[in-house]
């Protein structure tokens, strides 16, 4: 009896640490900075992917592959007949172990890509405003080769793990809101009207969050989806200017935040919810974008 009772205290203590180990755990983190991918897999590490210089948004599009955008010269003439290809966008993708990179899209306005709710897609928001179409949400239904409008105006989509929902920025030079939408559907099914922006799906499915600009500073707020009452989840934290940017962990455990410094300095830190604390990934001070997998 007493041997059982050490083996079920000994499992239940692996089993707390192994727990501990998980919530403490936001690796591999994805980054942009100076133009390209790079990766953080562990405490200290930083490895470099791609050595390009025109990346400019980055997600993962599966827990093996990043997706990310590319704004391109072309060297074609601004004319009349050629209005708006001057610079062209589109996505790309590169394995986390490194490696090629390679063309996810052949659509020329291809921005902000975020997983879709079928697996192997991609969702992107589409700024072709020198042919008349602006700001629409987008998924790519095979690489390379043909796309689908979703009938929502707006910008940086996301969708929910569960596959059920999408969401959208509804502003582009300034925050105007956040939407929500059915999928494969795409019924708008809630929008949120005020200085709100970049909506991201909680890894359980529970919560859509955003970041909030209305008290003149930066905070992550959420709801429970789907009428749930919109509330504050973090403030900017101490002696940080802004947030400019987050994502959820893959456990739910926390944040991963893009913060600006008082020196302008951007780092990306990892927020535990639980323990309230705060731990710097990086130190590099130009970091544009971080994002791991949920």
């Amino acid at each position: 009896m007493n041997y059982k009772i050490l083996t079920i205290g000994a499992f239940l203590t692996l089993a707390h640490l192994n727990c501990e180990a998980r919530i403490a755990n936001p690796y591999p983190v994805a980054i942009l900075r100076q133009g390209d991918v790079f990766l953080i897999p562990g405490q200290g590490k930083m490895e470099r992917l791609t050595r390009l210089g025109d990346v400019k948004e980055i997600c993962w599009l599966d827990q093996e592959t990043i997706c990310f955008s590319r704004q391109m010269e072309t060297g074609l003439p601004e004319r009349k007949d050629w209005i708006g290809f001057d610079k062209i966008w589109d996505l790309f993708t590169v394995k986390k172990e490194g490696g090629p990179v390679s063309q996810f899209t052949a659509h020329h306005y291809a921005r902000g890509p975020a997983p879709s709710p079928m697996f192997g897609r991609a969702l992107f928001w589409r700024d072709a405003s020198t042919t008349g179409t602006v700001f629409e949400i987008w998924e790519t239904i095979h690489p390379k080769r043909r796309d689908r409008p979703l009938g929502i105006r707006g910008i940086t989509p996301d969708s929910s793990p569960d596959r059920k929902w999408m969401a959208a920025s509804l502003g582009h030079d300034e925050p105007a809101g956040v939407g929500l939408y059915r999928y494969p559907t795409n019924d708008a099914y809630r929008k949120l009207r005020g200085p709100y922006h970049r909506p991201r799906f909680s890894p359980d499915n529970r919560m859509l969050t955003y970041l909030n600009y209305e008290s003149g500073k930066s905070e992550i707020w959420g709801y429970d989806i789907p009428d749930g009452e919109p509330r504050r989840l973090l403030e900017t934290p101490k002696g940080m200017k802004t947030i400019i940017d987050f994502g959820w962990v893959e456990d739910g455990s926390g944040y991963i935040l893009i913060l600006e410094d008082m020196q302008s300095k951007k780092d990306a830190y990892f927020w535990e919810i639980d323990k309230k604390s705060l731990m710097k990934l990086t130190e590099t001070g130009d970091i544009e974008a971080a994002t791991s997998w949920h």
